[in-house]
C-alpha cells in the first residue's frame, strides 16, 4: 500500500493534514497542545524536588571533602 499525497495538499504546505478539510491537523495541533501542557505540569512538579535532590547532593559532597580532609589530615591535637 502506498500513500498518495494529492497535489493541492503538497502545494499548501501542510501536506496530509490539509487533505482531509484540516481535521488531522486540528486532531495534531491538540496532541502537541496536550503534551507541551503534561509537560509543563511535570516540570512545575518536579522542580522543587530537582531543586532538593540538586542541594542534598552538594551537602553530601561537602561532607565528603570534609572528612576526606579530616581523615587524611589529622590535626597535631589528636593522638594518633
Amino acid at each position: 500500500v502506498r500513500l498518495r499525497i494529492a497535489p493541492f495538499a503538497e502545494l499548501s504546505g501542510l501536506g496530509a493534514a490539509s487533505a482531509d478539510g484540516g481535521r488531522l491537523l486540528s486532531v495534531l495541533r491538540g496532541t502537541v497542545l496536550s503534551v507541551e501542557q503534561a509537560r509543563k505540569h511535570a516540570q512545575a512538579f518536579h522542580s522543587p524536588l530537582q531543586h532538593q535532590v540538586s542541594e542534598l547532593s552538594r551537602t553530601v559532597q561537602r561532607q565528603a571533602q570534609l572528612l576526606d580532609s579530616l581523615t587524611h589530615h589529622p590535626s597535631g591535637s589528636r593522638a594518633g
